[in-house]
């Protein structure tokens, strides 16, 4: 069993007149598990961890877990560091030869396809 992360971005375009505004998108950050290394979810633009930090400390919004807890960025980085020392088991789980299963340069596990 593990939790889901997810970055919620701020609305945007706010009309004071009507009050209608751009929903922001609520994107699927990663998993963290019992005893595994946190996985990541990967985009053709994110993939590495570092590319995560950057998009959340730049990019207005906020970070969810799937019970509705709110967690600052920098929990949310130590939560990160913290599993980085945990068994990777996501190398026997992620498909092989897959272009949408990749360990970025730290060894983050990363994986392409929407997961739960």
């Amino acid at each position: 069993m593990g939790t889901n992360y997810y970055f919620y971005e701020k609305d945007t375009n706010h009309c004071d007149h009507c009050g209608r505004c751009d929903k922001g998108k609520i994107i699927h950050i990663g998993k963290s598990s019992a005893g595994w290394r946190f996985i990541f979810y990967g985009t053709s633009k994110i993939r590495s961890w570092n590319d995560w930090w950057r998009h959340l400390n730049a990019t207005p919004g906020n970070i969810i877990d799937e019970y509705g807890r709110w967690l600052s960025l920098q929990e949310f980085v130590k939560i990160v560091r913290r599993k980085k020392y945990e068994k990777n088991r996501w190398e026997d789980h992620l498909p092989k030869n897959d272009p949408q299963a990749w360990l970025d340069l730290e060894g983050h596990p990363f994986w392409g396809i929407e997961f739960s």
